[in-house]
């Protein structure tokens, strides 16, 4: 495995929640099964089938439109390809997709950070270069502006670097960064989950324990109030725990919980 084999990081466009499928302002339960390239909701059951095995899930709201859209990067030959809406060339071999809204035009934008260069690439906006070696790409809108900024946290000194705002100190080795929005306040909180005692650290409002060995954290705003949840899927069970809401059954051996994101681009979150 490589370096960014053990983690799971968390990023969505700033206009859409993460996997908002259905555009009421709540993240869904959802899951892509690689094994068959379908695509559920809890809620609404089959939503598609749409994508193979090896493929990433990057759901986001490309057309601006209010809603997640299903769609898939391939890592095979670095195409997007969106449900109903055609394919995209833009990436190579080694990319980690990062689809966010990176101009702040209320829509995702395609985009990759390639760990060869610590470069940054967004469609029509050119090439940034912010990052090294080993570093895990946490874009989001940490300022509040409406747009998704350029950031990545360095598992090496437990350092997160958002470009033209500087850095903090927030981390050790072995944490999963899960940035968003857990107080409300319409920018992103540097935040942490702990695989090795289960806790979730976010900076300026303590921790929460809330997981075991195994789980993969899964945040967003599941109920709508707003704020996000600490939320881990628990693959040994297909459970949802939702902190301060509960649990939902949803999900089978070998499904990828959309809310994650590859950081590996391997095709599998659970590693």
């Amino acid at each position: 495995m490589d370096s960014y084999s053990s983690t799971n990081v968390i990023c969505s466009p700033v206009s859409v929640l993460p996997a908002d499928f259905d555009g009421n302002d709540s993240t869904d339960v959802s899951i892509f099964r690689p094994s068959n390239g379908r695509w559920y909701t809890s809620n609404a059951g089959l939503l598609a089938a749409y994508g193979t095995t090896g493929d990433i899930p990057v759901p986001g709201d490309y057309d601006g439109d209010g809603d997640a859209d299903i769609a898939i990067y391939r890592p095979s030959n670095g195409r997007w390809y969106f449900y109903g809406g055609g394919n995209v060339g833009f990436g190579v071999a080694g990319d980690i997709p990062m689809p966010c809204d990176y101009d702040g035009d209320g829509d995702a934008d395609i985009a990759i950070y390639r760990p060869s260069n610590g470069r940054w690439y967004v469609k029509d906006q050119g090439y940034t270069a912010y990052g090294i070696a080993g570093d895990i790409p946490v874009p989001g809108d940490y300022d509040g502006d409406g747009d998704c900024d350029i950031a990545i946290y360095r598992p090496s000194n437990g350092r997160w670097y958002v470009k033209d705002q500087g850095y903090w100190a927030y981390g050790i080795p072995g944490d999963i960064p899960v940035p968003g929005d857990y107080d409300g306040d319409g920018d992103f909180d540097f935040a942490i989950y702990r695989p090795s005692n289960g806790r979730w650290y976010v900076l300026g409002q303590g921790y929460v324990a809330y997981g075991i060995p195994g789980d993969i954290p899964v945040p967003g705003d599941y109920d709508g109030d707003g704020s996000w949840d600490q939320t881990i899927y628990r693959p040994s069970n297909g459970r949802w725990y939702m902190y301060g809401i509960g649990y939902e059954a949803y999900g089978i051996a070998g499904d990828y919980p959309l809310p994650a994101r590859d950081t590996n681009i391997d095709g599998d979150p659970h590693e």
